[in-house]
């Protein structure tokens, strides 16, 4: 939960590199858990793209590209796991930070994850923020 960042707050030129986690209720082969791991996403506000890269999710690292869809907060894009043919979709938003959801007006970001494999499924949601 947190304060969307308005689509003209979002900088048309520059880089920025958000760091967080991601969790997600996991579905192996029958066996159900809860699993965590960390999530990065460099962006590129000119190019509108992000590189993702999410560590030791369930002993699965993902990396790929995400896009930013112009004139909104919005992002999202495919990821390949590294571990039994798993792939991750997201879709997340930017959001304002810091304490007072003011500063930066685009200093978060947060959203979902859906993960497909044989005999695997995996939903849930990640946050980053920039430093």
């Amino acid at each position: 939960a947190g304060v969307l960042a308005h689509a003209t707050d979002i900088p048309a030129t520059g880089t920025a590199t958000y760091s967080g986690h991601v969790i997600a209720s996991i579905d192996n082969s029958g066996s159900q858990y809860i699993a965590a791991g960390t999530f990065s996403n460099a962006v590129d506000f000119g190019a509108k793209t992000g590189v993702v890269a999410i560590g030791n999710l369930d002993g699965t690292n993902y990396a790929g590209t995400v896009n930013l869809t112009s004139a909104s907060p919005l992002f999202g894009g495919s990821l390949v796991g590294n571990v039994g043919g798993r792939t991750a979709a997201i879709n997340g938003s930017f959001f304002q930070g810091g304490p007072t959801n003011s500063t930066p007006l685009y200093g978060e970001m947060a959203g979902s994850i859906n993960i497909t494999g044989t005999n695997y499924l995996g939903s849930g949601i990640f946050a980053a923020r920039k430093p």
